[in-house]
């Protein structure tokens, strides 16, 4: 293209006149036009700085024809632009107003129509669809550009220095020590007492907890080391945290961005706080430490700056691998069966597996190994009444039954009850047999007859009848005295 400036009537062309000049650019990013305004020549310029004389505003935002074929078809070239260009010239339709009126026109005054009028192919109906859906969104800018809505008063501003976030903590330990980085190898700061309290506002992915307002770190458990356990004790309400349980490495943590486009990088962990940058969908990033609602710092080679991962109305920001692995083990972990011990251990090992502690795992813990000597105590119990029913011991099993219910073990006690019923049924029937044959003999033994004593004798032997028995009814009944 080329431009002449100052030849125009309107251009006010002069000896030394001076002239601002903008090149405007498509809606595709590529150069579409030049506008140009004339400054105030040097001979004419007051003693007074002259305010920049404003440029008259483009129609349809400075927006060509070929940025606007290129937005509603964004899979156009720039080949098939300039072809279809060179078509809509051919129905004299040469600017975006002459556009706009032919796409929402119907019937001859149509696109189409026209096309066809001097033999040009016709535009396809998801094309003309297309064409006509982006129009309707311009001309609506358009004509909210030309007849402005009048804006609302402006709320007053929030707070830029808003306060952050914070937790605060109680020492329950009998003292602890501020180190100056989150570390038990770093300088020593100072001491805090059994009973002082604290707001902090950062904490780390292994446990360690920054200082509102001051410098120095705290650990909040030490894990048994030197027989330490519990150093600190939330205070409150407990603020959210991204990963609430400590893990074991205080390595920054992989984070993806999965809201679209992008997610805002601010200066600190509050909405409030100015933004110094964004991050895009797909975008990886590390984080090195954690605030309080949902914020994770970004580490300083990756950028810096604080990102959130989930917000209340735009749903979850970031995700990450290890927090959505630990979140899973941690609900695995709650809603295990308490009375299974399988299922008791293996959730145990996933969250001991993904660096879980705290007072879930230790409950957890402390279930699993009641839950064991509850099911050493089932089966030795059950040996017990094996041996009992295996001995005929009545006595014994029913004492087994009694401790099955002081246990509560619902199923182990209907299986003795049932076999101490079929126990003495068995009894039972056995003894109304041994009673029958101790009567046969008995009467043998009053008949005197030596064969139907000794019949009577070794029938009573084979179907179990004690010896003492045998003897005492033949001694009883004996006529013979023998």
């Amino acid at each position: 293209h080329g431009w002449s400036i100052g030849k125009h009537p309107e251009d006010h062309a002069a000896m030394g006149a001076r002239y601002e000049v903008m090149l405007i650019f498509a809606a595709n990013g590529r150069p579409d036009r030049l506008d140009w305004v004339r400054l105030n020549p040097r001979s004419e310029a007051p003693k007074t700085t002259p305010a920049k004389a404003k440029a008259r505003p483009a129609p349809y935002g400075g927006l060509s024809m070929g940025g606007f074929l290129q937005a509603a078809k964004p899979e156009w070239t720039q080949k098939d632009i300039t072809s279809v260009l060179e078509r809509l010239g051919k129905i004299t339709v040469t600017d975006m107003s002459s556009l706009l009126r032919t796409l929402q026109s119907e019937g001859s005054a149509g696109v189409n129509q026209r096309f066809k009028a001097v033999g040009e192919k016709s535009f396809t109906d998801s094309t003309v669809r297309a064409l006509r859906e982006h129009a309707k969104k311009v001309a609506a800018l358009e004509a909210e550009r030309l007849n402005p809505k009048p804006k609302p008063k402006a709320a007053p501003p929030a707070n830029p220095l808003a306060p952050l976030p914070t937790q605060e903590y109680k020492v329950v330990h009998d003292f602890v020590y501020l180190r100056q980085e989150p570390s038990l190898h770093a300088p020593i700061l100072g001491k805090r007492q059994r009973g002082d309290t604290f707001h902090a506002s950062e904490e780390t992915w292994d446990g360690w907890v920054k200082l509102h307002g001051q410098p120095g770190y705290i650990i909040k458990d030490m894990g048994g080391l030197s027989g330490i356990g519990k150093v600190l004790s939330q205070l409150g309400r407990a603020v959210p945290l991204v990963l609430p349980e400590p893990q074991g490495s205080p390595e920054p943590l992989t984070f993806e961005v999965v809201y679209q486009p992008f997610v805002a990088v601010r200066t600190g962990p509050s909405k409030t706080r100015p933004i110094q940058g964004t991050r895009k969908f797909g975008e990886r990033l590390r984080a090195e430490s954690q605030g309080y609602g949902g914020w994770v710092r970004v580490v300083q080679e990756d950028g810096g700056g604080w990102m959130l991962t989930l917000d209340d109305e735009l749903g979850q920001l970031l995700a990450c691998k290890t927090v959505d692995e630990r979140r899973k083990q941690v609900s695995a972990l709650r809603h295990a069966d308490r009375n299974n011990v399988a299922q008791l251990t293996e959730a145990i090992a996933g969250a001991r597996r993904c660096g879980v502690r705290g007072i879930e795992l230790e409950q957890a813990e402390a279930d699993l190994r009641q839950l064991r000597e509850r099911e050493a105590s089932r089966k030795e119990l059950l040996q017990r009444a094996a041996a009992a029913q295996s001995d005929v011991r009545e006595e014994r099993l029913r004492r087994c039954v009694e401790e099955a219910e002081r246990q509560n073990f619902v199923q182990e006690k209907k299986a003795m009850e049932e076999a101490l019923d079929k126990m003495v049924s068995v009894k039972m029937e056995t003894q109304r047999e041994h009673d029958l044959l101790l009567e046969q003999l008995a009467e043998a033994a009053k008949g005197g007859q030596v064969a139907d004593i000794k019949a009577a004798r070794n029938a009573a032997k084979a179907a179990g009848v004690p010896m003492k028995e045998i003897a005492r009814v033949f001694a009883l009944h004996n006529g013979s005295g023998q």
